[in-house]
C-alpha cells in the first residue's frame, strides 16, 4: 500500500499529472517506482508512458504490475493524504494566527507518549493553548515540517534535532517568518516555533525598546568607530537580534545609504533597512525623495552540526570579498566565526554580533572559551585588544506594567515580602514614591497586568586598561568600569525603571536576581540617574 510519505506524481497537482481517464492504467510515485495495470500491459497508452518515464529516468528497476483495484487504491490513498494534509495545514495556520494576534513570540508543541501540549509564549510567559492526543500532535508537527517549510530536511525525524523555516505562503499577517527547531526529549520530542514579527522602522528604535539617552550615546560612540567588534550578550529571547537590526538600520540611515552592510544569519530573521534621502533635479528644482535602503542579508544554512560550523566560517570569510563597510554576524558560535570576526575588525570593518553570555563583562571570558574549543583559535591578546573588541553590551527584557491597572507600592507596604521591602529600602531609602506593582487580574487594556516588555541593559565601551584588567580579574575590571568609566550595571537600569513605575520590582528580580547594587557603583551617580 502507498506510504503516507510517498506521493503519486501522476495524480492531479503532481509533477507529472496525467488525465484522470488514465488512472486505471499507470501510476508514478515519488519514491521512483512505476506501476502499471497488468490487464493493460500491451495498451499503447501504457507502453508510451513507460517509454517516456524511462527516458526521463523517473523510475528505478522495472515497472511493477498491479490489479485494477490496487491501482485505484493508490490514487484514492493519495487523494485522502492530500485532503488530510490540507486540513492539518489549516489547523496549523489557525494556530499561528491566534499566536500572532496575541503578539506571541513562540509556539511550543510538545509531543509525549500519550499526549501533545501546545503552549504559546506571550510577554515572556508560556500558557497552555491546546491539548491533543499524541498521534494528532505528531501529525501536526509532521505537516509543519514536511509540507509547510522550506530550508528543511527531506523527512521529519522526531529523534533528531532539525531546523527549518516556514514558507511565506503560510505566514499570518504581521509575521515575516517562523523559525522552527525540533529536539528529542526523554518521552517524545518538542517543536519550538519562533515568530518573527514585521516591525515599522519609523516606530521601533532604541528609545522605544527602552534604552536611556546616555546609553544611546554610548552606542552612537561605538557606531562612529571605523572598525571594531561590537558584541551583544543575553539569553535566547532577550531581543539581541532586534536591537542589532535596529542599530544596523541606523547605520544605513546615518550614512544615507553610502555604507554597504552585509549580514550572515542562521537564518535571516528580520528585513534590515534604513530610510535615506535622495535628491533629484527636476525642472531646475532640487526635490527630495525618501526611500528605504536595505542591508545585503545572507542566510547561512548547513547540514549536520560540524558542516554548519564550516559553512558559517566560510561565509563570513567570503563576505570580505563583497566590499562591505559594516558586517553583522548573527552569532559568534565557534572559533572559526570568532577568527573571521577578528580578521574583519583588523582590516577596518565594523562588526556587530552576539554571544551567549550573562553579562557584558562575561563576554570576554566567553570569547576566550569559544576560541579554545577549536584548533587555530584567536590569541587572548587579540580578544583583549580594545581596538579590536570595542564595545560589550548585554540586555534582558522585563515585563512592562499596565498604566491603567497597576497599583502604587505604598498601598501594599504591609503586604509585600519583608525581605523584598528590605532590598528596596537599601536602594531607595524610605522614598518609594513612583514604584508600582502589577495587578495580576489585569484589565481590558493588558495581559495579566502587563503590556509588552522593555529593555534593561549595560554597555561597556572598552579601553585598553579595562581589557588588561579583565585578563587577570573580572572583579577589578568591573570596579574600574563602574568607578572610572562611570558604567551603569543592568540592575541599576532596571531599578531606574522600577522607580519610574514602569516595571514591577518582582518582575525585575524574576528576570535578573535579587535587587542589589554593586559595592563599586556610585550611589550619588545613581541618584542623578533617577532624576
Amino acid at each position: 500500500m502507498l506510504d503516507n510519505n510517498v506521493k503519486v506524481l501522476t495524480a492531479k497537482g503532481g509533477a507529472h499529472q496525467i488525465p484522470p481517464a488514465l488512472y486505471d492504467y499507470i501510476c508514478l510515485t515519488s519514491d521512483k517506482k512505476l506501476y502499471y495495470n497488468e490487464a493493460y500491459a500491451s495498451h499503447p497508452q501504457v507502453l508510451n508512458k513507460i517509454a517516456y518515464f524511462r527516458e526521463a529516468k523517473l523510475f528505478d528497476d522495472k515497472p511493477i504490475p498491479l490489479t485494477s483495484s490496487e491501482m485505484r487504491a493508490f490514487y484514492d490513498k493519495n487523494a485522502k493524504n492530500v485532503q488530510e494534509a490540507s486540513q492539518l495545514q489549516r489547523e496549523v495556520s489557525d494556530l499561528f494566527k491566534v499566536a500572532a494576534a496575541k503578539d506571541a513570540s513562540d509556539v511550543h508543541i510538545t509531543v509525549r507518549k500519550n499526549e501533545c501540549l501546545i503552549k504559546i509564549r506571550t510577554i515572556g510567559d508560556l500558557d497552555l493553548n491546546h491539548e491533543y492526543a499524541a498521534a494528532h500532535g505528531h501529525a501536526l508537527c509532521k505537516t509543519i515540517f514536511m509540507t509547510m517549510c522550506d530550508q528543511a530536511g527531506k523527512t521529519f525525524q522526531p529523534k533528531a534535532r532539525q531546523d527549518a523555516r516556514m514558507k511565506a505562503v503560510f505566514l499570518p499577517e504581521g509575521i515575516t517568518g517562523v523559525r522552527i527547531g525540533t529536539s528529542p526529549t526523554d518521552s517524545g520530542y518538542i517543536m519550538v516555533c519562533r515568530l518573527l514579527k514585521r516591525s515599522d522602522p519609523s516606530k521601533l528604535n532604541l528609545e522605544t525598546l527602552g534604552y536611556e539617552p546616555f546609553q544611546i550615546e554610548q552606542i552612537n560612540q561605538a557606531k562612529s568607530k571605523k572598525g571594531g567588534i561590537n558584541i551583544f550578550a543575553g539569553p535566547t529571547g532577550s531581543g539581541k537580534s532586534t536591537t542589532m537590526s535596529i542599530i544596523v538600520g541606523m547605520i544605513i540611515s546615518d550614512s544615507n545609504g553610502r555604507k554597504h552592510v552585509i549580514t550572515a544569519e542562521n537564518p535571516v530573521e528580520y528585513e534590515i533597512g534604513g530610510q535615506i534621502i535622495l535628491q533629484k533635479n527636476i525642472d531646475g528644482k532640487m526635490v527630495e525623495k525618501r526611500m528605504m535602503s536595505y542591508a545585503t542579508q545572507t542566510p547561512i544554512m548547513g547540514g549536520n552540526t560540524k558542516r554548519k560550523k564550516e559553512i558559517f566560517s566560510e561565509a563570513i570569510t567570503a563576505m570580505m570579498r563583497l566590499d562591505p563597510d559594516v558586517i553583522m554576524i548573527g552569532e559568534i558560535r565557534d572559533g572559526g566565526s570568532l577568527k573571521a570576526s577578528v580578521d574583519a575588525s583588523m582590516t577596518g570593518h565594523q562588526v556587530w554580533t552576539s554571544v551567549h553570555a550573562t553579562t557584558a563583562i562575561g563576554i570576554i571570558k566567553r570569547l576566550i572559551t569559544v576560541s579554545g574549543e577549536d584548533d587555530g583559535g584567536v590569541e587572548k591578546e587579540l580578544i583583549c585588544d580594545a581596538s579590536i573588541v570595542s564595545s560589550l553590551m548585554s540586555q534582558r527584557l522585563v515585563k512592562k506594567l499596565c498604566t491603567h491597572c497597576s497599583e502604587p507600592l505604598e498601598k501594599y507596604v504591609d503586604k509585600i515580602d519583608p525581605k523584598l521591602y528590605s532590598r528596596l529600602e537599601d536602594v531607595f531609602g524610605n522614598n518609594f514614591s513612583g514604584i508600582r506593582l502589577r495587578n495580576e487580574n489585569g484589565c481590558p487594556n493588558c495581559f495579566k497586568g502587563n503590556t509588552g516588555r522593555t529593555v534593561v541593559a549595560e554597555i561597556i565601551n572598552t579601553d585598553q586598561k579595562f581589557m588588561d584588567l579583565i585578563l587577570s580579574s573580572n572583579y577589578e575590571a568591573e570596579k574600574y568600569w563602574l568607578e572610572e568609566l562611570k558604567g551603569m550595571p543592568m540592575m541599576a537600569h532596571g531599578l531606574i525603571k522600577v522607580k519610574r513605575g514602569l516595571i514591577d520590582p518582582l518582575d525585575l528580580e524574576d528576570e535578573l536576581e535579587y535587587i542589589q547594587l554593586p559595592e563599586s557603583f556610585d550611589r550619588d551617580y545613581f541618584k542623578v540617574l533617577l532624576k
